[in-house]
């Protein structure tokens, strides 16, 4: 990721314009680390963990360390917007 920013700063941003960048959070939360593990072994997206992987228990101490309290998790997000490209 630090490389992809590394490179929209250097390379992509300079060719533009106006670039405007927005940073949020988005939050996930689960019941339990049953219904964590169900939604990411059902995931399309998900072709490099299997589901035995998802269930391991250092994922399930992770899950338990880091969604606490309440099991919510916040996920950080950054988008940059391009507009007008230099001529």
């Amino acid at each position: 990721r630090s490389a992809a920013q590394r490179a929209l700063e250097s390379l992509a941003i300079p060719a533009f314009l106006s670039a405007q960048v927005v940073t949020y959070h988005s939050f996930s939360q689960y019941d339990s680390f049953e219904q964590f593990a169900a939604h990411f072994a059902s995931r399309s997206f998900n072709a490099h963990y299997t589901e035995a992987e998802i269930r391991r228990p250092e994922v399930q101490a992770a899950f338990e360390r880091l969604g606490a309290p309440g099991n919510r998790f916040t996920s950080p997000k950054q988008v940059t917007f391009l507009q007008a490209l230099r001529t």
